[in-house]
């Protein structure tokens, strides 16, 4: 008997996406024939039961963006899913289009983000046309539960913050799902640490925060060291970044052109002593929790951290981190308490917490058999 087809669809998101396919394509590649759809990268070799169709690249050629979804629906055409996942909202028009087209198949919208509050509450987007977008995204979305299947949340909160998909939604977090053969963990250098901030490099994830904290920790005599490794979203960031690793030798920048691997970012975690989610105050982000805590949690390496009460409530039982207001902080009072080394010492429960097994994995595979029928 053949075995049912899931495209799992992202447009930003590249091929061998963390969530995409290290959770959902790997996890469903067992019981079904899976295709990912989403930005170029190296194809992950080794899954007989998952294809990938690296369809966009931006960068090389930005027409690709506009025609995003007429190049997604040619995609699906050929494959003919039985079931849909998107895992971006610019996807939803055609995928509801299709839906429309082929009644057959199950359309599932993965909630990574909260599209709305991004865009009215960062500085991506200004005046007037932040609220004609943001509204008209919300718009789609309640719109969208006339044809979508189920929705999956990747946070708790959108429980609440997506109330019209009550009924018909699953939450599943964005847990660490653990990386075979990643180097060994790093014995602590507090001598000369290495403080690293990684993932999306720009001002509203505090990556000039995490610049200016560790120039802060040298002043004061700390030899630390700062490992910048990710994507830029701006260029302005981008710049600073260039400028001040030419000038600075304690400064590492590994920039991503192409995306760099999951893999290879959590090896340079792994080999760093400290981990800086120094993320600007938001109402976008505060009651998110950031997929970097959960893999730093479940790989035993100690943060610095933007205060936040939810995070606190995650961190503080393994005393996993160190938070302070990252625009107001006294340096000698965080350098003291780096170098007491007083983190993870319970380390009971993480495991349950934070790391993305078997639990996660059957409610997966629940959900889509629950949507085949």
């Amino acid at each position: 008997m053949a075995r049912k087809k899931i495209v799992l669809a992202s447009v930003l998101k590249p091929i061998d996406d963390t969530r995409m396919f290290e959770k959902f394509g790997q996890s469903l590649s067992g019981n079904f024939e899976v295709h990912i759809i989403g930005y170029k990268a190296k194809v992950p070799q080794g899954f007989s039961n998952i294809s990938f169709h690296p369809l966009y690249d931006f960068s090389r050629d930005e027409n690709k963006r506009l025609n995003a979804s007429s190049l997604f629906l040619q995609e699906v055409k050929k494959i003919k899913p039985d079931i849909l996942v998107v895992h971006a909202v610019e996807l939803l028009p055609a995928a509801i289009w299709y839906k429309l087209n082929n009644r057959k198949v199950k359309l599932i919208y993965d909630v990574r983000e909260n599209y709305f509050k991004n865009i009215i509450f960062q500085p991506n987007y200004k005046g007037l046309s932040k609220y004609l977008l943001g509204f008209g995204i919300r718009w789609l979305e309640i719109i969208s539960r006339l044809f979508v299947s189920h929705f999956i949340l990747a946070e708790k909160i959108y429980n609440k913050e997506f109330w019209f998909a009550r009924g018909k939604n699953t939450i599943l977090e964005n847990k660490y799902k653990n990386i075979p053969n990643l180097v060994s963990r790093k014995k602590f250098n507090l001598q000369r640490p290495v403080f690293i901030h990684g993932g999306t490099l720009s001002d509203i994830y505090g990556t000039l925060e995490a610049i200016d904290f560790v120039a802060a920790l040298r002043k004061e005599g700390m030899d630390a060291q700062l490992h910048l490794i990710g994507n830029v979203a701006s260029e302005n960031v981008k710049k600073r970044i260039a400028n001040l690793s030419q000038k600075n030798n304690y400064i590492c920048a590994t920039l991503g052109d192409p995306l760099i691997p999951h893999y290879k970012m959590m090896n340079a975690y792994r080999e760093a002593d400290f981990a800086l989610l120094s993320y600007k105050p938001n109402n976008s982000t505060s009651n998110c929790i950031p997929t970097k805590l959960y893999e730093c949690l479940a790989n035993q390496i100690p943060m610095v951290i933007q205060s936040n009460p939810l995070w606190e409530s995650i961190c503080n039982p393994f005393k996993a981190a160190l938070f302070i207001d990252f625009k107001h902080f006294s340096t000698l009072d965080v350098i003291n308490k780096l170098n007491a080394n007083s983190f993870f010492t319970n380390k009971v429960g993480i495991a349950e917490r934070c790391i993305w097994d078997n639990r996660e994995e059957k409610l997966l595979l629940e959900v889509i058999n629950r949507n085949l029928k």
